[in-house]
């Protein structure tokens, strides 16, 4: 580490959780509510909490950071709870159902057991096959083009 801090920040539906890290290997946590409405304000009363803290300037936090790494739940979340609005899907030519069936990471991507239950329907309705947008061309530039 070659400035003072390092921050991780997870922004959830209840909780938006900072970890800071200081160059001598001490961690620090902080917790700020999280601010449906606008998630930059949570991520705001997070920094000046920080800043507080070591009594100076948010900007001078800021600038003395290596790293800022940013995640968030409020999807996931969206998605366990079936709520949300609907959405589509940019996807390549022949993935139009990718969601339908489920594909993604599995651990033992080759099994496919008879009992692995079904998609809830909320899930699928959620971004129907019918709302993908096929594009005829790959998404990365330095792979094949779609059949």
């Amino acid at each position: 580490m070659n400035n003072d801090f390092r921050i991780g920040v997870d922004a959830g539906g209840t909780f938006t959780d900072f970890v800071l890290a200081e160059k001598t290997g001490d961690i620090h946590l902080f917790k700020a509510p999280s601010t449906p409405e606008d998630g930059t304000l949570a991520i705001a009363n997070g920094l000046q909490q920080i800043a507080n803290k070591f009594n100076r300037p948010i900007e001078d936090i800021i600038q003395t950071c290596d790293l800022c790494i940013n995640g968030t739940t409020v999807a996931l979340n969206a998605l366990i709870q079936m709520t949300g609005v609907k959405v589509g899907l940019l996807c390549t030519k022949g993935h139009e159902d990718s969601i339908e069936i489920r594909l993604g990471h599995k651990e033992e991507g080759h099994r496919y057991d008879a009992s692995y239950p079904p998609a809830p329907l909320a899930l699928i309705t959620l971004s129907p096959s019918t709302w993908a947008v096929r594009l005829l061309t790959s998404l990365w530039p330095n792979l094949a083009e779609p059949a």
